[in-house]
């Protein structure tokens, strides 16, 4: 997050014209991007929107959106009088994403290409996008072979370019929602 707040601008530092003030609050424009992963109620999502209030602590205006990826794909089936189209454009080029529990929705060739076309964006315009998942992203010898990884739900088009445009950090421990009192 310090790498986004770091390279985030003011509007207008570089006018032309000086004496009409100070350019405002730094804007986000682009960034790194983050896949959090590990087991259910490791704490992915709370860190996620860590993030998010650490930029803004950090002077950072940050336009963003939060959406779990199930209901990304509720949103964009298509219905008589939904302009999908045009609700994906605003979700891609938003500031900030969030995209909360990749891999838990019923995967298909659709939802496949969808994910695969809005992260594809995001990485070509270097727009910083946070990812939360439980599934590891690869198979090895810690992952049981009944329990899927994200590869199985997404597939390797979309994968591939989680591991070009992401930093991976795994979370591990027991589920905190069970260790409330």
């Amino acid at each position: 997050m310090r790498t986004i707040a770091a390279s985030a601008k003011a509007p207008h530092a570089d006018a032309l014209n000086p004496q009409h003030g100070s350019g405002g609050r730094r804007v986000i424009t682009r960034g790194p991007s983050l896949l959090l992963w590990g087991n259910t109620g490791t704490g992915k999502t709370h860190e996620a929107y860590g993030a998010i209030r650490s930029l803004t602590a950090a002077g950072c205006a940050v336009p963003w959106h939060a959406v779990k990826a199930a209901d990304l794909y509720g949103q964009l089936r298509w219905r008589p009088g939904a302009d999908v189209e045009s609700m994906l454009r605003r979700i891609v080029r938003v500031p900030l994403l969030l995209l909360d529990d990749l891999g838990a929705a019923k995967n298909s060739e659709w939802t496949e290409e969808l994910t695969f076309r809005l992260l594809a964006w995001r990485d070509e315009n270097h727009l910083p996008t946070l990812i939360t998942s439980n599934l590891a992203p690869l198979r090895d010898e810690h992952v049981p072979r009944h329990q899927p990884v994200l590869r199985d739900k997404v597939g390797d088009r979309v994968l591939s370019r989680l591991s070009g445009m992401c930093t991976a950090l795994e979370f591990t421990g027991p589920d905190r929602r069970f260790l409330r009192p």
